[in-house]
């Protein structure tokens, strides 16, 4: 059964409460989030025993090691930090990448055996899809994205890569508009597959005897 929630942080907080976390394109593309109550850098800070950062924009970077944060500069697809983390936070990242399965290679090397993957990303079947689909003729994402995945893609991919998928949710981001939000969102609850974005949290794929 396709399960539907309202935010995503709903679902990831429960997983990082007093755990090492390493938080993948944690700039969200500019260092001016910081003043956004969704920012998800400064929300896992506030409740993980500590967060490392990682994003490639250099600029940004230093303007949060200014602010405090502890974050690297680097390409999420060739990273090695030499640590393992309890849980690894993708947030929509993914959409933005050139090569997606070295991304989760990447991934893959700094988990612990136990450790938990999240990953968020739009949904390329969503009612935004489908506006643009209907009124131009194409899917029209962010001017950035490389990628766009559907809820069977997405799991293909992480399994090919050792992967779990433990659970999946869809959800529908921060809308200013209430009147908006309700339609979307009541829309979602008849068919949660029309939901924008994805979240899969992951697990290892136990080695082979």
């Amino acid at each position: 059964m396709k399960k539907l929630i309202r935010d995503r942080w709903y679902i990831i907080r429960n997983y990082i409460v007093d755990k090492e976390i390493l938080d993948l394109g944690c700039v969200d593309h500019d260092a001016g989030q910081e003043a956004n109550e969704h920012w998800l850098h400064r929300n896992l800070k506030s409740c993980a025993r500590n967060v490392l950062g990682v994003d490639y924009q250099a600029k940004e970077v230093t303007r949060l090691k200014e602010k405090g944060y502890d974050v690297v500069c680097a390409d999420v697809e060739s990273l090695n930090l030499n640590r393992l983390f309890d849980v690894v936070i993708a947030g929509n990242i993914i959409e933005h990448l050139s090569n997606p399965g070295l991304f989760l290679e990447g991934v893959k090397r700094h988990l612990r055996p136990n450790g938990i993957f999240i990953l968020t990303t739009d949904n390329g079947y969503g009612l935004r899809s489908l506006k643009a689909v209907l009124f131009r003729d194409r899917i029209r994402p962010n001017q950035e994205h490389t990628l766009a995945f559907e809820e069977e893609v997405l799991r293909q991919l992480l399994i090919r890569h050792g992967f779990q998928v433990s659970d999946f949710y869809y959800y529908n981001g921060p809308y200013r508009n209430p009147f908006k939000k309700w339609v979307i969102n009541t829309l979602c609850w008849f068919r949660k597959s029309w939901a924008w974005q994805m979240l899969a949290v992951c697990t290892l794929e136990p080695p082979h005897a």
